[in-house]
């Protein structure tokens, strides 16, 4: 997509705080969107000046973009990346299916994820060997496109996020609320480290990018297809979802939020590695402000 000559618009950063509460401890970070930090409060009264800019953020609004294309919910896909998950998945299919047809990508699984995802009514497309949920997540991708989907939303197989709040989904992207739309949770409600670990992961992520970014592990999303064809993601693993959001930003596309239940204890083994994932997250907020910056949005 060729950048155009483009105006510039200027404009003072704005606050930007995150709560973190987790048994009684309590901080609160208030923030310019990428000015530094402005003070660290933490429960035990501690205040800690740690630096102010005033320098303004600029960056440049696209005017050669295409206008958002009529929205048919029809032409919307579900998609599942799922690896043995037979504990679940039948009953995320069943539940998806009420509202749109469901493609399961099955990601080297060795139990019967495959075979379950198929009776309960979703198309199925097999790795024959695990290669990572972002290697599933593409793989979906490419086939709705190929197939003539508008959108793809994305849901987790493991029961953490609710098939009945796709209608919400539907709405924002009926109302254009943005390419790419991400369920956004309530980081009270998690559990030690997630509670701790995401809201400082967004917050970092909001740094890099300049703009506030309210969840960036969500899987709960949906993609326009706009949107997919302009992407050039390389990642394999849980890192890719961040990339979509930089890629997007940094590609011009909105973001949209839409408020979704933060469903914890559902029996299933996480898969998230803390040090090897943690270090592929530190990469990609490191990518993600390069990227801002090779585009000119500081």
């Amino acid at each position: 997509m060729e950048q155009l000559s483009n105006p510039v618009i200027r404009i003072w950063c704005c606050d930007l705080w995150i709560g973190l509460d987790v048994e009684h401890a309590y901080a609160r970070i208030l923030s310019t969107a990428i000015c530094g930090i402005d003070y660290l409060r933490l429960s035990m009264g501690l205040n800690l000046h740690v630096g102010y800019a005033t320098r303004p953020l600029e960056w440049t609004v696209r005017r050669d973009m295409p206008e958002a294309p009529p929205t048919r919910t029809n032409d919307v896909l579900v998609l599942i990346p799922a690896w043995n998950e037979a504990a679940h998945i039948s009953a995320i299919v069943e539940a998806a299916a009420e509202f749109l047809p469901v493609l399961v990508v099955d990601d080297g699984s060795v139990d019967e994820t495959p075979q379950l995802s198929a009776i309960a009514g979703a198309t199925v497309i097999r790795h024959e060997e695990n290669l990572g949920k972002g290697r599933a997540l593409v793989t979906g991708f490419q086939w709705g496109v190929k197939e003539g989907y508008n959108a793809i939303i994305s849901l987790d197989a493991d029961g953490q996020h609710d098939p009945v709040e796709i209608p919400n989904f539907l709405t924002a992207y009926e109302s254009h609320a943005g390419d790419l739309i991400i369920g956004r949770r309530d980081f009270r409600q998690m559990p030690f480290p997630n509670a701790w670990a995401n809201p400082i992961g967004s917050f970092l992520l909001s740094l890099a990018l300049g703009q506030r970014i309210y969840d960036n592990q969500s899987g709960y999303r949906l993609y326009t297809r706009r949107l997919l064809e302009a992407l050039d993601l390389q990642s394999s693993g849980f890192e890719l979802e961040v990339e979509v959001i930089a890629q997007a930003i940094t590609k011009g596309f909105r973001i949209g939020w839409v408020k979704i239940r933060t469903i914890y204890g559902t029996g299933k083994k996480s898969y998230f590695h803390p040090w090897h994932d943690s270090i592929r997250f530190f990469k990609m907020v490191g990518y993600a402000y390069r990227s801002r910056r090779g585009n000119g949005k500081e």
